[in-house]
């Protein structure tokens, strides 16, 4: 009798070839790692917005320094300008500055406007689509008066 592979019993999870069962742990570690660091941010993202304990958020942003680089993944890519962004947040805290009102303050926008349009393709996407629908509708206008209120 001719079995059809539909209807053959499932596969014994321990028969798995090895290669399978090593792609499966490490995503497991990695899932695990991420939700670490996704926890350890928002813990310090929590500190500095109650602004309870910046001292403490920042003890939580150094030991992440020591696990995130600008360079790698798009995960960590993003969780370290996460956390950058939110050292200069304590920073500002704690010395009593506004940090939009600090000299360096568009600089610092810039390069996060750019990292983050680096790490993810939805800046790109949002600029690219905007543009092109101000195009089309402005299309044989020889003159435009933009108004900016913010």
């Amino acid at each position: 009798m001719h079995k059809t592979p539909f209807l053959a019993s499932p596969p014994n999870p321990l028969q798995l070839p090895l290669s399978i069962k090593k792609t499966s742990a490490i995503d497991e570690l990695d899932h695990h790692y991420h939700q670490g660091i996704i926890d350890q941010l928002f813990k310090a993202a929590e500190m500095v917005q109650s602004g309870n304990n910046p001292l403490l958020a920042q003890s939580i942003l150094a030991r992440l320094n020591h696990q995130l680089s600008p360079i790698g993944k798009p995960f960590d890519r993003a969780a370290f300008y996460f956390k950058e962004s939110l050292q200069l947040l304590i920073h500002s805290v704690v010395n009593n500055m506004n940090p939009i009102a600090s000299p360096f303050s568009l600089i610092f926008k810039i390069g996060a406007y750019k990292s983050f349009s680096e790490v993810s393709p939805l800046v790109q996407f949002t600029n690219f689509t905007c543009n092109q629908a101000l195009l089309e509708v402005l299309d044989g206008f020889d003159q435009v008066h933009i108004v900016d209120r913010g």
